[in-house]
């Protein structure tokens, strides 16, 4: 019993150790991606598979593409071809409404669907 608890202990410290979240300290941010330049020329659409925006703290607004091969690559977020990507990468992230299922807590009832909720 007491390798057991043991063993479970020093499982739960290694995790602690080995995950960033856990190990940071408390109120530290997490490191912020930046771009300092814009790529000069469009980027083949077909090689863009994410996006992301960086964040406000940076002093250069920019949305960095992902491509295939794991590069990321910073745009001017105010060029038209920039903000077609983003809008096009958000529409094929969007899961079907199709395949949502809305389940409310009813508390004479239990689970069920919202649909059939009066």
């Amino acid at each position: 019993m007491k390798f057991c608890v043991t063993v479970l202990s020093l499982l739960v410290l290694l995790a602690a150790f080995c995950s960033p979240a856990l190990s940071a300290p408390m109120g530290s941010d997490p490191p912020t991606a930046c771009c300092f330049s814009y790529t000069l020329r469009k980027i083949s659409r077909n090689f863009v598979v994410d996006y992301f925006e960086t964040s406000s703290l940076c002093s250069k607004p920019a949305v960095v593409f992902q491509t295939k091969r794991g590069r990321q690559i910073c745009a001017n977020p105010s060029e038209d071809w920039v903000q077609e990507y983003v809008d096009d990468l958000e529409l094929r992230s969007v899961p079907s409404l199709s395949l949502i299922f809305i389940i409310v807590e009813s508390p004479h009832h239990g689970a069920k669907h919202l649909e059939d909720s009066p």
